[in-house]
């Protein structure tokens, strides 16, 4: 073979493997990822400023799922928790008074992770268990 040619070269070919996965919640096939650095908790403490807060803003590009997560109300009275997407509620959660409730449901959150509380005190909080995935794996309009 001539210099440059195909057999010259096959030596210096590397193939690189990577799992790919199927998600159901994401609707696709994605690269597996590596739990230690893709789930994460975001955490938030009420404040006394407002009954709306924002707990979590999705990176652009990305789709956020939610696992679990863990709500509990500080107030003397059961309250109503509400769980949003952005503007969109997507669950409410009664709570007991003093008492937290923790939520094996799983949620897709694509613009931010809101919490709305109608009764509650300082040390009401809000904890959630995250993976992100890209938004590339979602299901979109065939082109025409």
């Amino acid at each position: 073979m001539a210099e440059g040619d195909f057999g010259e070269r096959v030596a210096r070919v590397r193939c690189i493997t990577q799992e790919l996965v199927k998600n159901g919640l994401t609707e696709g096939v994605q690269l597996k990822l590596d739990e230690w650095r893709s789930r994460d908790v975001v955490y938030l403490s009420a404040t006394v400023s407002t009954t709306t807060e924002l707990v979590y803003t999705v990176p652009a590009g990305k789709v956020v799922v939610v696992d679990s997560m863990t709500l509990y109300n500080a107030a003397a009275a059961a309250t109503v928790i509400d769980i949003y997407d952005g503007l969109v509620r997507i669950d409410r959660i009664a709570v007991a008074a003093t008492d937290s409730a923790v939520v094996a449901r799983t949620y897709r959150f694509e613009t931010s992770i809101r919490v709305a509380c109608a009764a509650w005190l300082a040390g009401t909080f809000y904890s959630f268990s995250t993976l992100e995935f890209p938004d590339t794996n979602r299901r979109h309009t065939p082109p025409s």
